[in-house]
């Protein structure tokens, strides 16, 4: 793995459960309440959203552009729910979809490319995003 150092990054998704022990604001979720989280849905402001146990996870689009920003593909660990929605709502989306089966819940990994290598600049990662 050590050749593709820097070429990919983890999105830091939302979610409205409290923090476990040990996790980090802004580097294991954004933790956020459930009507700022519901507006900023409402706002168009995430690529997918769901409702896992009675709590919200998302995908924000300035968590990808987060990652994107610094050339690097974009990693998603989300649940199916979200896969779905990426897939019906998000067509335009360079998008590689890998599924994990974790206990008996599953979940996928998505990838989204918007450069064909780690050197492309930030400027022309920016053009590639559809959103």
């Amino acid at each position: 793995m050590a050749e593709f150092d820097g070429d990919f990054g983890f999105s830091t998704s939302h979610t409205t459960r409290a923090p476990r022990a040990g996790e980090t604001e802004g580097v294991d979720y954004h933790f956020t309440t459930r009507d700022d989280m519901e507006q900023a849905v409402a706002g168009g402001e995430f690529l997918e959203h769901a409702r896992v146990h009675a709590n919200m996870y998302g995908t924000s689009k300035k968590a990808v552009h987060d990652v994107t920003d610094a050339c690097r593909i974009c990693i998603l660990d989300i649940d199916v729910q979200g896969v779905e929605q990426l897939i019906t709502q998000h067509k335009d989306l360079r998008a590689e979809y890998v599924e994990e089966r974790r206990h008996v819940s599953m979940r996928s990994v998505v990838l989204l490319k918007y450069s064909s290598s780690s050197s492309a600049s930030t400027g022309s990662v920016q053009n590639r995003v559809p959103w």
